[in-house]
């Protein structure tokens, strides 16, 4: 075997060893970590109903400044208080949460610039109780339902992530799966969430 012909094993090694980490480690490192942050999010929330104490969010909305905007879906607020320290540790927690997030009721988002935040009420989807019966996709606010796929089977309600959930969102869900009598499978790449269906 020449130099040239050990060149290209090497490259042909490296290429290969690259692929298989890409498509088989990487999602079982990204399980791993899910299953990590529904572990330990279920321990505080356990934990804390033991204590009878609740977490408390590190900012308080009321004391940022919001002006009134009209964007494609319709009229939100924006904060562009940059100076303000509520402000900025806002920002953290979108930051620590993929830069969206649900809270007391309106949703809040990071806009690409990284220093403006925007926030609207949750629609009545997030409000109102579905009527018995419906489909389970009806159960879940507009901005959890976004994060998932749902796959009606014979017996069960399929419900995958689109995306890395993080464990807020993650404990969310896994309440309204719970509240009505589902759960979660942990499959590697195939964990799901999984809610009987009701005849």
């Amino acid at each position: 075997m020449n130099e040239e012909d050990l060149r290209l094993v090497k490259q042909i090694v490296k290429e290969t060893v690259a692929e298989i980490l890409d498509t088989e480690v990487w999602d079982a490192i990204f399980e791993l970590v899910n299953g990590q942050e529904a572990g330990i999010t279920a321990f505080k929330q356990r934990l804390g109903a033991k204590k009878g104490v609740t977490p408390k969010p590190s900012w308080n909305p009321d004391k940022i400044k919001w002006v009134q905007a009209e964007g494609s879906s319709g009229p939100y607020e924006r904060s562009e208080d940059v100076n303000n320290p509520e402000f900025k540790a806002m920002l953290k927690d979108l930051a620590q949460h993929n830069g969206r997030l649900s809270r007391e009721g309106r949703f809040y988002w990071v806009f690409r610039s990284g220093s403006v935040v925007g926030r609207k009420k949750q629609g009545k989807a997030a409000e109102v109780k579905p009527e018995t019966g419906s489909h389970p996709a009806a159960q879940f606010p507009e901005d959890l339902r976004n994060l998932l796929s749902f796959e009606t089977r014979a017996d069960d309600i399929i419900i995958r992530p689109r995306q890395f959930l993080g464990s807020e969102n993650f404990a969310k869900i896994a309440d309204i799966v719970k509240g009505h009598g589902g759960e979660y499978v942990s499959a590697g790449k195939n964990s799901h969430f999984k809610i009987p269906v009701k005849s």
